[in-house]
């Protein structure tokens, strides 16, 4: 057979698609694995490779070529860790490799996981967040997170205004900043009500005072400027 195109060999496969313009997998040897039927077909993430087919609906092959997830879905991501967001009628869930349903197609948008913990908005349009098993860690109340990251995601009230939660959902770092990034070493970068930068601790201490007006975050230093000629290198 005749190809339009051959991709790269990943793990022993390679995207291959056919004259009628749909897509299959090839093996190493050129032998067709996968046959030509899908519109779109990804590499394989986690021994799985999502595929859509020709009613523009997607699901999951394993190598063999077995549609183990049924193509229904309006879209899925690739798994991760066991598990892959799927949407259906504009909202977000999760199933697993079995094609079992972690978490209810019900959020607005789910993101991935991230230290065990899944940020979701709800219907309202609010984020939380949930754990792998679908159980709500973190009720959905904020504007804003973003995933965790050494332990605390930052979180903005309905003011639009930033801090940062724990685990636990205790608000460690109070929701009073205008931005804040998130903690690198122990230490997080914050923006008052002046436009005006510093630090914060993992108890919310302010280490170093707003009285930067420029930051610029490298990944284990800070250059910081007080507005004059003068800029200082902070070790992060």
């Amino acid at each position: 057979m005749n190809y339009k195109y051959i991709g790269e060999c990943i793990d022993g496969l390679s995207r291959v698609r056919g004259e009628k313009g749909l897509w299959g997998f090839v093996d190493e040897d050129m032998n067709l694995i996968v046959p030509c039927e899908y519109k779109c077909v990804f590499n394989f993430c986690e021994s799985l490779a999502k595929v859509k087919n020709k009613n523009n609906l997607y699901g999951f092959i394993d190598k063999t070529g077995k549609e183990v997830i049924k193509c229904q879905y309006e879209y899925v991501g690739d798994f991760d860790n066991g598990l892959a967001r799927v949407t259906k009628n504009g909202l977000y869930g999760i199933v697993n490799k079995k094609g079992e349903m972690v978490v209810p197609i019900k959020y607005k948008y789910i993101n991935r996981v991230s230290e065990g913990k899944i940020a979701v908005k709800n219907d309202k349009g609010l984020w939380g967040f949930i754990d792998t098993t679908g159980k709500e860690m973190i009720s959905c109340k904020y504007e804003y997170v973003e995933d965790f990251h050494e332990g605390f995601a930052v979180v903005s009230n309905l003011n639009m205004k930033h801090g940062f939660i724990d685990e636990t959902g205790k608000e460690v770092v109070p929701c009073k900043y205008e931005f804040a990034r998130r903690f690198h070493n122990g230490m997080a970068a914050v923006l008052n009500e002046k436009m005006l930068w510093g630090f914060v601790d993992r108890t919310g201490y302010e280490v170093i005072p707003c009285k930067y007006e420029d930051l610029n975050i490298g990944d284990e230093t800070s250059i910081i400027n007080d507005g004059s000629d003068y800029t200082r290198k902070l070790e992060l």
